[in-house]
């Protein structure tokens, strides 16, 4: 921008260095006055480093809320040098809002050649302005008053993006409902975009901390393979519970006849079982949740398939050994099946195969894997 020595700014950067003549008769808005400019107070002045007048300007504030200061301190009305002016001039980052603030602004004497001042705006083509009230083109008198110009715009819509502590957006409504299984840190940017097309960007960030005795639960799966073994629910509370089990209470019930379950009882796995077990805090009931803890039986029904030797020779060539899973586990198995020549293979999950030549009283080592079993 450029500063005027007659108080006022314009953001015609063409009329740097050049004369900044008050000599006017034209009320706001008008073509012949200076265009794209802010007067605060425009009138006929001097200033002297002799006489302690001078113009000053700061920046002052932190972005995005600066303030752009501009005084003129103590200018001399020309023709009355005993009468002098104050005034500023304040540009608001963000709102756009003008201010000016008038500490003295006299009456031109009869000495004076160019009597008129001004306070106001006028555009870049001089078509649209306006002035404060009682202060546009004249020759009047102001202590101490202030005025503000603001933007009759709607106001500004933001957007505005919501992350979770990967950086994944997770929403953009001003209202978001979470549903965290952790603790978790939410970012939130509110992102404005002024009328040059600028991008101004506040966020902060939220910490959701669960207190110790939050029952966080998860599911949990046990796969017994070739056994009929006995397990006791206690056992399972750590697998079920993520923390200290000492905070809670723990409920077991059989998920098919919902009966309550003894946590203390041994019992034998010889079928699937579900069980519904509810976590609650030990100082408030209410305060509970509900995980699923599955004991599943995958047992090799078959040790021996039968294989027809289509060709009656002896010999099956070339056997895709996945045929044989349906006899060995079912063909509910949700799992893999692999087939070794070796139980050192089988144990270390090495070399193994997929098809094989077929003789009478062939051996494999199978290796069932489902889960972490």
């Amino acid at each position: 921008m450029v500063i005027g020595s007659n108080g006022m700014i314009s953001f015609d950067t063409y009329q740097a260095n050049q004369a900044n003549p008050a000599n006017f008769s034209e009320a706001l808005p008008n073509q012949n006055l200076p265009k794209e400019a802010i007067f605060g107070v425009f009138h006929d002045m001097f200033f002297s480093q002799s006489n302690g007048s001078e113009i000053n300007y700061a920046v002052i504030g932190t972005a995005p809320y600066r303030k752009f200061v501009v005084n003129f301190r103590n200018g001399r009305i020309s023709g009355c040098d005993s009468e002098a002016s104050s005034s500023q001039i304040v540009l608001s980052e963000g709102s756009n809002n003008i201010e000016i603030f008038v500490e003295n602004k006299p009456l031109a004497c009869d000495l004076a050649s160019v009597k008129n001042a001004v306070i106001g705006i006028n555009d870049a083509t001089g078509d649209l302005g306006l002035a404060a009230p009682g202060r546009n083109t004249g020759n009047w008198s102001a202590q101490n008053e202030a005025w503000l110009f603001s933007p009759n715009l709607d106001s500004l819509t933001p957007d505005i993006i919501w992350y979770d502590s990967n950086n994944n957006i997770i929403g953009t409504n001003k209202n978001l409902t979470v549903c965290p299984t952790k603790n978790e840190t939410y970012k939130v940017e509110i992102i404005y975009t002024n009328c040059n097309n600028e991008r101004i960007i506040y966020s902060d960030t939220i910490n959701v901390n669960f207190a110790a005795d939050y029952p966080f639960v998860k599911d949990y799966s046990k796969i017994f393979c070739n056994s009929t073994e006995q397990v006791i629910l206690a056992d399972y509370k750590s697998s079920i519970v993520i923390g200290d089990t000492s905070f809670f209470n723990f409920e077991f019930r059989d998920a098919v006849t919902n009966q309550i379950l003894n946590e203390n009882t041994p019992f034998t796995i010889t079928s699937n079982q579900n069980i519904k077990v509810t976590v609650s805090n030990k100082n408030d009931a209410n305060c509970k949740k509900v995980a699923n803890l599955s004991f599943l039986s995958q047992n090799i029904y078959n040790n021996q398939p039968v294989i027809c030797d289509f060709a009656n020779d002896g010999i099956e060539n070339n056997f895709l050994l996945s045929n044989l899973n349906s006899q060995l586990v079912g063909t509910d198995y949700q799992g893999t099946v692999s087939y070794f020549t070796s139980l050192i293979n089988a144990t270390n999950n090495q070399n193994a195969i997929t098809r094989y030549d077929l003789i009478n009283g062939t051996q494999f080592y199978i290796r069932l894997v489902q889960g972490d079993a």
